[in-house]
């Protein structure tokens, strides 16, 4: 995970669907919060597993402040996700 750009956040994870098309299909949930202030912003079905990565566009008011980022994933139906993760600051 990186500011590839002030105003972009590039986020890779380890595809760990083995090769099962259910879990393959899974959406990446992307949570990213501006350190000690009450703002953030929710990515919903940002990317598949079976992507390994995804750029997110910043608004203007979180660039370059430090930012704290946690991931979850969701089928693709919708009916279950797996636990949020803390995923690490960038700043």
């Amino acid at each position: 995970m990186n500011l590839a750009t002030a105003s972009t956040l590039e986020v890779t994870w380890q595809d760990n669907s083995a090769g099962n098309t259910e879990r393959e299909n899974d959406f990446l949930q992307i949570l990213v919060a501006i350190e000690e202030e009450d703002i953030s912003i929710f990515v919903e079905n940002a990317a598949k597993r079976s992507d390994a990565a995804y750029t997110v566009n910043l608004p203007i008011n979180f660039q370059n402040k430090p930012l704290h980022i946690w991931m979850a994933f969701r089928t693709e139906g919708g009916e279950m996700a797996s636990n949020s993760q803390y995923a690490g600051t960038v700043s």
